[in-house]
Parts: C-alpha cells; structure tokens; sequence
C-alpha cells in the first residue's frame, strides 16, 4: 500500500468518525430539547391553577350515578351551558388531548410523561368517561389522542410486568 492509499485511508477514516460525532451530537441536542419541551408541558399540567381548574371541570361533569337516565339528564345539563361554560369545563381536558397527541407521536420525553402523569391521566379520563363516549358519539375522533396514550401505559405496564 502506498503513502497515498494510507492518506485516503486516514480521510475516509477521519471523515467517517466526523459525522458519527455529528450524528451523535444532533441526537443529543434532541433529546436534550425533548426533555427541556416535556417538562415545560408536565408543568403546565401540575400547575396549581390547572390543577384547580381540572377539579372544577371534574366536578361539573360529575355524576351520582352511572345510569343511562342520570347521564343522559347530565348531558342536557352540559348542552344547555353557555359556550363560554362549555370551553372551560372542556380546557382542561383538551390539554390532556395535546399532551397524548405529542406523547404518541414520540415529540416528548415518554419515560417522563409516564412517570409524571400515567395515574392523573388515567383518573381524570375513567372519571368523566361518560362524557367522552357522549362526545364521541358525536365525533369518534374526539380525545383518540388520550385513548391511545392509555393504551401505550398499559402495554409498557404488561410489558414491565
């Protein structure tokens, strides 16, 4: 082998490890934005405020019992509110919508949205299930979202088990 070869060698060689060291340090900056983004979206959901406001929009979904009378009675009562009304029993829950819509599309930090908001998620949505399945019987596509970020916790809980 000639000094030549060795020296287009040595480059390729060089060049190669480059962009391994780019490669690696663009996923890094990602992942360090990652989190940095989902941690400023988990705050937002544990912000004293919010968390007033999501107990205000349980509570006037709240029901005494599960019977198709009482829902469908509770269900007028929500159709009867005022928009403005509406929009903020629903705010809440919407933020849980966007949170789901990021988290399954893999734009935050997972292991960081299951460990800080698996159980809230899962009690604010079995809580005021039966307005979803009303909304959803009029839009099916309605906090899909959630849903499937549920599912994705309790897959990764089969799977841990």
């Amino acid at each position: 082998m000639n000094p030549v070869d060795i020296a287009q060698l040595v480059t390729s060689g060089t060049a190669v490890v480059a962009l391994g060291a780019a490669v690696w340090q663009v996923r890094s900056s990602r992942l360090q934005a990652q989190d940095a983004t989902t941690h400023a979206y988990v705050a937002r959901l544990t912000d004293a405020t919010f968390t007033q406001a999501l107990a205000r929009s349980m509570d006037a979904l709240h029901l005494e019992a599960a019977t198709e009378h009482a829902i469908a009675a509770r269900w007028r009562r929500f159709e009867r509110m005022k928009h403005e009304q509406q929009l903020e029993i629903t705010t809440p829950f919407n933020a849980f919508e966007a949170i789901a819509g990021l988290y399954n599309r893999n734009h935050l930090n997972r292991r960081i949205v299951e460990q800080q908001l698996e159980y809230t998620a899962a009690v604010v949505y079995e809580r005021i299930s039966w307005w979803i399945r009303r909304i959803q019987a009029d839009d099916s596509g309605y906090f899909h979202e959630w849903e499937l970020m549920l599912g994705w916790f309790a897959e990764r809980r089969l799977r841990a088990a």
